[in-house]
C-alpha cells in the first residue's frame, strides 16, 4: 500500500476481512493516527493527456487527481472511501488495531479472525474460538499487518501486509489449527507483496497482493507460487469449482481458472464492488456494491440485479433462502438479513457505532468483524 501504511489495512477481505463487533463509539476519537504524507493536491494546470500519463492520475471532473490516495476518488473516478478510512494504493483502508477478517472452519468448528494492530513489539495475532462463541485461543501472536485469513480443517493461513519500513514486502504465514507450527511463513516478499485477501481450497493457496494488483496460487506448503491473473485492484477473492473470483473497487467481478486460464470479468457496471458471496448449489453470486446484487456464476460481462438497496454495503453471504449484509456510511452500522430472492423487508440482526467489515457465518450464526474490536461479534441467524 502507499501512505504511512504501517498506520492502515485494508478494509476487505476475501474470505476475509470478514466482520466482528463492539468496542466504543464510531466518532474517530478512539481511533489510532492516520498520517498520510505522500497525498498531494490535485493538479489542475496539467492537461488531459498531461494528466494521464502520470502514473496513478486521471482525469476527475475536470481535475487531474491522484487516484491511489484521493478519499473520493480512490482507484477510479468517483469511488469515495467510507467515513473513517482513507485511501491508500487505489484501495480505501482503515486504521489498524482492530479484528481485520474472519472465518469459519466447518471441519474444526472453529471461528478465526486477525487482529493486524501495527505496534513496537510487533502487535497483531491469529486467533480462534469455538462456533457460537466461547474461549478464545491465540494461535500466533507478533504477526503485525495480519489481515486476511482462510482455513483448511488442518491449517490457517493468513496474509501479513507488512510495514512502511521494509517497503509493504509482507508474507503468507501459515500454523496448524491446534496452535503448533506457529507463524510459519510459506511465501515471502517475492511473491507476497502486500497482500491482502486469501483463500483456500482442497488443491491450494490463492491471494491478492495490493502492491501490483496481483493474483497469485501455491502449493499449501507455499512451494510452486504463481502469478495467475492480474486484479486491477482486489477487494476480496473466493475460489469455487477450479475458479477464483475476485471484486474491485473498480466496479466489476471477475474470475480466472486456478490454472490461470479463461479470465473473464463476470460482472461489470457496478459500484464499488466489495465483498460478495458465492452460492454454489444455485450457481448465484451475490455482491455488496452500491447495493445488494446477484448475478450468475457462470455469466460473462453481466449487468447484475439489484434486490436490495443498502448504504455503502461492505460484505455479503447468503444461505440460499435468505441473504445477509452489512452496511458502512452512517452509525448505527447494521447487519441485515432478508430473503435471498429478494423483495422482502430486510430485518435487522445487529448494530455496531464501529464500522463494520465482513461476515462469516455457519449453520446458525453470523460472525462479523468491526473497528476497535479484539474479537468478532456473533448473532444467531
Amino acid at each position: 500500500m502507499r501512505c504511512a501504511l504501517g498506520l492502515l489495512l485494508l478494509a476487505a477481505c476475501g474470505d476475509s476481512l470478514l466482520a466482528g463487533d463492539g468496542g466504543p463509539a464510531g466518532d474517530g476519537s478512539n481511533l489510532p493516527d492516520v498520517i498520510i504524507s505522500d497525498v498531494t493536491a490535485p493538479d489542475t494546470s496539467i492537461p488531459d493527456a498531461g494528466c494521464e500519463a502520470l502514473a496513478g492520475h486521471k482525469v476527475c471532473g475536470g481535475q487531474c487527481v491522484d487516484v491511489m490516495n484521493d478519499l473520493n476518488n480512490c482507484g477510479t473516478c468517483g469511488a469515495f472511501c467510507p467515513p473513517q478510512q482513507a485511501c491508500g494504493y487505489g484501495v480505501c483502508v482503515v486504521p489498524l488495531g482492530y479484528s481485520a477478517c474472519v472465518t469459519v472452519d466447518a471441519m474444526s468448528s472453529s471461528v478465526l479472525w486477525t487482529n493486524g494492530q501495527y505496534t513496537s513489539n510487533g502487535g497483531g495475532a491469529v486467533y480462534k474460538m469455538p462456533q457460537g462463541g466461547g474461549p478464545i485461543t491465540v494461535i500466533a501472536d507478533k504477526q503485525e499487518g495480519a489481515h486476511g485469513i482462510a482455513a483448511d480443517g488442518q491449517f490457517v493461513f493468513w496474509t501479513v501486509v507488512g510495514t512502511q519500513a521494509n517497503n509493504f514486502a509482507g508474507e503468507i504465514a501459515r500454523a496448524n489449527l491446534d496452535g503448533s507450527n506457529l507463524g510459519h511463513v510459506i511465501v515471502g516478499a517475492n511473491g507476497a507483496k502486500s497482500p491482502n485477501a486469501i483463500a483456500v481450497d482442497a488443491n491450494g493457496l490463492y491471494w491478492s497482493n495490493n502492491a501490483d494488483q496481483s493474483l497469485w496460487r501455491a502449493d499449501k506448503d507455499g512451494l510452486n507460487a504463481v502469478k495467475i491473473a492480474s486484479t486491477g485492484g482486489a477487494y476480496a477473492i473466493r475460489v469455487s469449482q477450479d475458479y477464483v473470483y475476485w471484486s474491485t473497487y473498480g466496479g466489476s467481478l471477475l474470475r480466472v481458472k486456478t490454472d490461470a486460464s479463461n479470465q473473464a470479468t463476470v460482472v461489470q457496471g457496478l459500484t464499488q464492488s466489495r465483498g460478495f458471496w458465492i452460492d454454489e448449489p444455485n450457481s448465484k453470486l451475490f455482491i455488496a456494491a452500491s447495493a445488494i446484487v446477484t448475478a450468475s456464476t457462470g455469466g460473462v460481462m453481466q449487468a447484475g440485479k439489484y434486490i436490495y438497496g443498502a448504504t455503502q454495503p461492505t460484505d455479503t453471504v447468503s444461505d440460499g433462502a435468505s441473504v445477509y449484509w452489512t452496511t458502512g456510511s452512517t452509525q448505527p452500522f447494521t447487519v441485515f438479513k432478508a430473503g435471498a430472492a429478494g423483495g422482502s423487508n430486510p430485518q435487522s440482526l445487529a448494530t455496531s457505532m464501529n464500522t463494520i467489515s465482513c461476515l462469516a457465518m455457519d449453520a446458525t450464526h453470523l460472525y462479523y468483524t468491526t473497528l476497535n474490536n479484539a474479537a468478532p461479534g456473533v448473532v444467531t441467524r
